[in-house]
């Protein structure tokens, strides 16, 4: 498939489950990373210069419908509170 080791050891080793990547492999391999993250539903930690940075997991449409409408609210409500332009 693509990817992945476990990169740490100590605090990050209780998360041994969970899929890391460095960022060279990200953008190297990055379509093949996403096609198994929609695959598999695995999460996966992206490493710089050994330390988590961004973590990739897949979402729904629904999701990010939600998230979507959630900054319309934030908008309109910074309007109505004298946070929009002047």
């Amino acid at each position: 498939m693509y990817y992945s080791y476990t990169l740490f050891r100590g605090k990050y080793a209780e998360r041994a489950g969970m899929k890391f990547i460095t960022v060279s492999e990200l953008k190297n391999k990055a379509t093949q990373i996403v096609a198994g993250i929609e695959d598999t539903r695995e999460e996966v930690i992206v490493t710089k210069n050994g330390k988590p940075v961004v973590l990739m997991r897949f979402i729904t449409d629904e999701v990010f419908r939600l998230k979507e409408g959630e900054k319309e609210k934030r908008k309109i409500g910074g309007k109505k509170n004298g946070c929009g332009d002047l």
